[in-house]
């Protein structure tokens, strides 16, 4: 069983990677240093060090702790992995991209940061393509064919997915509606050739 982390631990893990949030807002990730994130959060430099090697460890830590939360998301929708392809309705998907949604929302302040600075491009693009990866297994995509209607349709969800984060144009319920429609309708095109 894992140690669960004590109290002051989450506490200043949170306080840290909200300072690095609203300093590189302000000003930019590559003109943030870690003794402006530690004062920024009231943390002692020590202690920053006892958690992260530097502040790209720390974006690192923060996306990865991410990405852990959507794959653990993905796992527990086996009932896609279960069911044949030609038998998932389009109510399975929009409950799928709904949990999805849920998860990512109260990241947006810091996805929206990495998508903004150009030299954190590198992190977002790990998140899509471990979300690519996942999605890519679970519909067993095998063929040349089935391969180029999911990279559409990926790429299609991946421009949705960053409108909403970065703009939010649409509410969680309605990105979830056009995801989810997107979904089936090329997931009927692969039920087709497979």
């Amino acid at each position: 069983m894992a140690k669960k982390e004590d109290l002051r631990v989450i506490k200043t893990k949170s306080s840290l990677k909200k300072a690095l949030i609203d300093l590189t807002n302000e000003k930019g990730f590559d003109n943030v240093s870690v003794i402006d994130i530690v004062n920024k959060a009231n943390v002692n430099r020590n202690t920053f060090y006892l958690h992260y090697e530097n502040k790209e460890d720390l974006i690192k830590k923060i996306v990865l702790e991410i990405s852990i939360n959507i794959e653990k998301k993905l796992k527990a929708t086996t009932f896609l992995k279960k069911t044949p392809l030609y038998s998932i309705s389009e109510i399975h998907i929009r409950w799928y991209f709904r949990n999805l949604l849920m998860l990512i929302e109260p990241n947006i302040p810091l996805l929206k940061t990495i998508m903004l600075d150009n030299s954190l491009n590198g992190y977002i693009n790990e998140l899509f393509s471990l979300l690519k990866n996942q999605l890519s297994d679970l519909l067993m995509v095998k063929n040349p064919r089935s391969n180029l209607i999911f990279e559409y349709t990926f790429s299609g969800m991946v421009g949705l997915t960053t409108q909403w984060i970065l703009y939010s144009p649409t509410t969680l319920n309605e990105t979830t509606k056009i995801l989810a429609s997107l979904a089936y309708t090329s997931l009927r095109q692969f039920v087709e050739i497979n």
